[in-house]
């Protein structure tokens, strides 16, 4: 791995990323999850897939870290509202399996199922492929990932004169 190699996305990049109009509805998904992700102080893919209905609370997310089982509390600015209006999951929940506020995953396996890490990793790397045609479509240069996304967030966060301990505190990658 050549450590020289930049993780976080030029800031005319991340704009395009974020914002410019893909043209395709599967396009404009992955899209809308990479912008929560983002806005949500780069929320891990792990965790935002895994979120629950029950995390939402009017203007905030509460929920575990699933790496560190750390807490966290996130404010659900206005323009994140809509995407999650978008693609929260609207199927009813099942007796002792996750109720998930996401479509990402299926919510119809136990939590500590080995079919659930297996679908957690399929879905991870079909958001990664996602992710790649959708910086494909925009013509990007560089190469995009859910973790260059998080990256991208601390980045900018350090840029925008927060602290790095904050920083730290919140992404722990």
């Amino acid at each position: 791995v050549d450590v020289r190699q930049k993780k976080a996305l030029p800031v005319a990049e991340l704009r395009k990323l974020l914002y410019e109009d893909p043209q395709s509805e599967r396009l404009r998904h992955t899209q809308a999850i990479a912008a929560l992700m983002f806005q949500f102080c780069g929320m891990s893919f792990a965790d935002l897939a895994h979120l629950e209905k029950s995390a939402l609370d009017r203007n905030v997310l509460r929920y575990n870290r699933v790496k560190t089982k750390t807490p966290i509390s996130v404010e659900v600015l206005d323009t994140a509202k809509e995407m999650i209006h978008r693609l929260r999951n609207s199927q009813p929940s099942r007796p002792d399996c996750p109720d998930y506020l996401f479509d990402i995953l299926s919510g119809d396996k136990k939590r500590k199922d080995e079919g659930a890490y297996r679908e957690y990793q399929s879905a991870l790397r079909r958001f990664n492929n996602c992710l790649k045609d959708l910086a494909r479509a925009l013509r990007l240069n560089s190469p995009v990932t859910s973790y260059t996304l998080r990256h991208s967030w601390a980045t900018n966060a350090k840029y925008q004169g927060i602290p790095i301990e904050m920083i730290l505190s919140l992404i722990h990658i």
